[in-house]
């Protein structure tokens, strides 16, 4: 340990205090304890070393208030789900994957259907063949329920913002829905 001089000492003392406060700074040095914690151990004389003859409220401690701070919660989506197959499809794509398949694929994209949540995953090579498997996934699906597709639920990612899947939407009147990207709660399903 090196010696501390006693001018030095002092200033360190003071400088920790808020008002002046012994007791905030004991607050402070004891990880943010509470006032009634700190109060305790001074009735109590556990502390060793602690010099507070009584324990003073202190003003909010900016540390505890930025500790004490949550996210503004999203309202929730009360709506319910959709009442017809096919009627929002919510799509979404992950990667890239740090291992390749066999065949190179390092991306996948889902297609889940709001009403029944049948869910298709497609392996891809890059996010560049969404357009393709989407206008895949509306063939295949509208061909099995006899439904056609009205909404594409997605991320505002590039991936979605092709002229290739605008012009196919726009095309068979699939009307496309963006949510903010890595907003993960804005997405209904």
């Amino acid at each position: 340990m090196t010696p501390v001089a006693p001018e030095q000492a002092n200033a360190a003392k003071s400088s920790g205090c808020q008002g002046g406060t012994k007791s905030y700074l004991w607050h402070l040095r004891l990880g943010h304890i509470g006032h009634d914690g700190l109060n305790c151990i001074v009735t109590k004389n556990i502390g060793i070393g602690i010099d507070i003859s009584s324990v003073k409220k202190w003003d909010v401690c900016e540390g505890c208030a930025l500790g004490k701070q949550t996210r503004v919660r999203f309202q929730s989506n009360t709506t319910a789900r959709t009442s017809k197959l096919l009627e929002v499809i919510h799509s979404d794509v992950c990667g890239p994957m740090s291992m390749a398949t066999f065949s190179g694929k390092r991306y996948f994209v889902t297609f889940i259907d709001d009403k029944s949540r049948y869910c298709v995953v497609y392996l891809l090579k890059s996010k560049s063949e969404v357009a393709a498997k989407f206008m895949e996934y509306a063939a295949m699906a509208e061909t099995q329920t006899g439904k056609r597709v009205k909404y594409l639920q997605s991320d505002n990612g590039g991936e979605y913002k092709s002229d290739k899947l605008a012009q196919f939407c726009a095309e068979r009147g699939i009307q496309q829905r963006f949510t903010p990207p890595y907003m993960l709660k804005r997405q209904r399903l």
